[in-house]
């Protein structure tokens, strides 16, 4: 494909991840759960643990979307994301598998693959927002440390990789020099930092943090600055270490929590650890009969 293909591409996949966000009245900064956009524009999203699924598209009159339930939840937002420009652009049914991978690039995707791609990357990382995030934390976008990435990441519901691989080629924020820098870190190197378990996700929430949930699934971990805590205990286990408090997602269902010092607080979403079902339920609290 020609380099003018794969920039009319990527204008084709902005324009619709923009008119998603109109149709929707969703800001064009704020960040997104593309699973709760999936169904306001009528599609039936559901979890399902299938080998070697990623996601499904099945174009039907009432449309449905498929999530492989043991994907890292970034990961899974993405898909889900990939998955509504399936319907967006009205493709047929579609079904993305976890391929083989040669170097650090999978095998050839086919041109549908590559738009939805595209408009996944721009609907849950639009310029507009990743700069506003920045910009309100009085950082610097050319010299982004890695935990400043796993912030920004962490509020766009993103993996770490994708944001760095988006700021360099999707929004050429960021050149290949400091992109190659940042993919010198790994999530697993962060993960050790903070002492936590491999199969865990991890994120970080200042307060900054603003327009969307901190969704967590039970087992992951979420670091604050001190003065954060939950306002109805139950969903989290608390611990302090030094300037940050860390929670520990103990059991599903929706908290919030709020800091004493400045008034700032934000919902948490809990599932349960590699949910299966409806996207409806997924943060609905555990009952007696489970």
């Amino acid at each position: 494909m020609a380099r003018g293909d794969f920039r009319q591409m990527a204008i084709h996949g902005l324009k619709e991840a923009t008119r998603v966000r109109l149709e929707l009245g969703v800001p064009a900064h704020a960040p997104v759960d593309p699973v709760d956009l999936a169904a306001q524009c009528g599609c039936q999203v559901s979890f399902r643990n299938l080998p070697s699924l990623d996601g499904l598209y099945l174009s039907r009159k009432c449309p449905v979307i498929v999530i492989g339930s043991q994907r890292p939840i970034g990961r899974r937002t993405f898909t889900a994301a990939h998955e509504l420009g399936h319907h967006r652009f009205g493709h047929g049914t579609s079904l993305d598998q976890l391929g083989p991978v040669q170097g650090t690039a999978q095998v050839t995707r086919s041109e549908e693959d590559q738009l939805v791609d595209r408009f996944a990357g721009f609907l849950l990382m639009p310029r507009d927002g990743i700069l506003k995030a920045v910009q309100a934390r009085s950082w610097d976008i050319d010299r982004l440390a890695p935990l400043q990435v796993l912030v920004l990441a962490s509020q766009f519901g993103v993996g770490y990789t994708t944001l760095v691989d988006h700021l360099a080629f999707g929004l050429r924020l960021i050149g290949t020099d400091r992109r190659a820098k940042l993919c010198e870190t790994k999530p697993a190197d962060i993960k050790r930092r903070f002492d936590v378990t491999p199969n865990a996700n991890i994120l970080m929430a200042d307060r900054q943090w603003a327009d969307r949930a901190i969704d967590m699934e039970v087992g992951d971990s979420l670091i604050t600055p001190l003065g954060v805590a939950e306002e109805k205990e139950g969903l989290l286990v608390q611990a302090t270490s030094g300037r940050l408090v860390s929670f520990q997602a103990c059991q599903p269902g929706v908290s919030r929590l709020v800091s004493s010092t400045d008034g700032w607080a934000a919902y948490v979403r809990v599932s349960r650890r590699w949910y299966e079902g409806h996207a409806e339920y997924r943060f609905l609290e555990d009952t007696e009969d489970d």
